[in-house]
């Protein structure tokens, strides 16, 4: 961590020990610290000169023509037990493409620039273009080195995927949908050929009854560990409910109906803190996300309108909408049920998570004015809530 205080540049921070193979060495030292050996030295074919007699010809001895006894050789090298001034460590070998923790993703000359370039792939969702989209460029440019780290110190997880279902309750406030100007025109205007009082009472939240269901999610998520306590999301969930109108008519009798599907995506990026390391983990987390919807299948009385969908709304383009809009906090529990349940593949564990997320954000509808007799009815910025319940099941590596 004393990098991050360094400018960038060389400054030989390395420890200077000797390790047994290039590689990224976890819990090295009292610090419990990360070191990278990038590269592989052969001393014996360093030391060996052909033009001079017995200089190096004998692996690891000493003809009298070389210097004194180094670091290589150090008493604390294949000794089977702790011993005073050395400790035991007992590494696992692990693969390179995904680092245990952010300290893995550091470099040397780096400097305070290690902070944003770490902070940068490891949020979501460029953590998940980092990790797993780039992947193949990864794998061609970067140098593959394993990572060691001591056998009672092997991390749980190092990603995760699951899938499952969401139950969402939406307020109200999302029949602000129904003013959008594709649809707005025709619905409203078959109500009040209906009924032509009702344009001066549109506003009565007496009169006015919103329909609006709960939205069930697929929902697909991709976690990755970093360390014991901290886990990066990527979710992506989708989901269609009916949202609608019902507005009894001065008949006493008779009511318009007007229905809609809200069809609604989501991409949310979360950071998880996990409270306990095992395979029983309750955690909270907070995060933010792009949220886009768009009404469709739209229908008066059980007739088809003219315009059945309207535009989407907030959709992420190339060039715009890419600025998150969703802001979100939860809390659950995550429980690996099986261990190690496919034959030949160590490592794998299934479970169940379940959880509950509080979503915010803007509707995306604009002020209404004019003499519609619709105006007052939504004020911009108008902020809705969701609440979503998730069950899904998981499966970790």
């Amino acid at each position: 961590m004393e990098q991050l205080l360094a400018s960038p540049g060389p400054h030989a921070r390395e420890s200077h020990a000797t390790y047994p193979v290039p590689g990224v060495f976890k819990n090295i030292g009292p610090a419990g610290s990360t070191e990278a050996v990038r590269r592989f030295f052969d001393h014996q074919e360093y030391l060996t000169h052909p033009d001079k007699p017995l200089s190096g010809l004998v692996a690891h001895s000493d003809m009298g023509n070389l210097s004194i006894v180094g670091p290589a050789f150090n008493e604390g090298w294949n000794r089977p037990a702790p011993s005073a001034g050395f400790d035991l460590y007992v590494p696992s070998e692990l693969p390179w493409f995904f680092p245990l923790d952010v300290q893995d993703d550091f470099s040397n000359n780096l400097g305070f620039l290690n902070a944003p370039v770490a902070l940068l792939i490891t949020l979501p969702p460029l953590d998940f273009l980092y990790r797993v989209v780039g992947l193949p460029v990864r794998a061609v440019v970067e140098n593959h080195q394993p990572v060691y780290t001591p056998q009672e110190r092997l991390p749980r997880r190092r990603f995760t995927v699951e899938a499952g279902v969401g139950v969402q309750l939406l307020g109200d406030d999302f029949t602000g949908l129904l003013l959008n100007d594709r649809q707005l025109g025709e619905w409203y205007g078959q109500l009040t050929a209906l009924d032509p009082a009702i344009a001066g009472n549109i506003n009565d939240p007496d009169l006015v009854r919103p329909v609006v269901r709960p939205a069930v999610s697929a929902m697909l998520k991709v976690s990755f560990y970093l360390g014991d306590k901290f886990t990066s999301e990527d979710t992506l969930f989708h989901s269609r409910s009916t949202l609608g109108l019902d507005v009894p008519l001065s008949d006493g009798v008779s009511v318009f109906q007007l229905r809609t599907k809200l069809d609604m995506w989501e991409y949310a990026g979360s950071l998880r803190y996990n409270f306990l390391r095992d395979g029983f983990q309750p955690y909270a987390k907070v995060g933010y996300g792009l949220t886009w919807y768009r009404l469709e299948d739209g229908s008066i009385n059980g007739q088809g309108m003219a315009n059945p969908n309207s535009y989407w709304v907030r959709r992420p383009g190339f060039f715009r909408n890419l600025w998150p809009n969703t802001l979100h906090l939860g809390a659950g529990v995550d429980v690996i049920l099986v261990k190690d349940f496919i034959p030949g593949l160590h490592g794998v564990d299934g479970g169940l998570r379940a959880g509950y997320i509080l979503s915010r954000h803007e509707l995306g509808v604009k002020d209404l004015t004019g003499d519609n007799g619709l105006q007052g009815i939504v004020v911009e910025p108008v902020h809705v809530y969701r609440n979503t319940f998730e069950l899904l099941g998981t499966l970790s590596f």
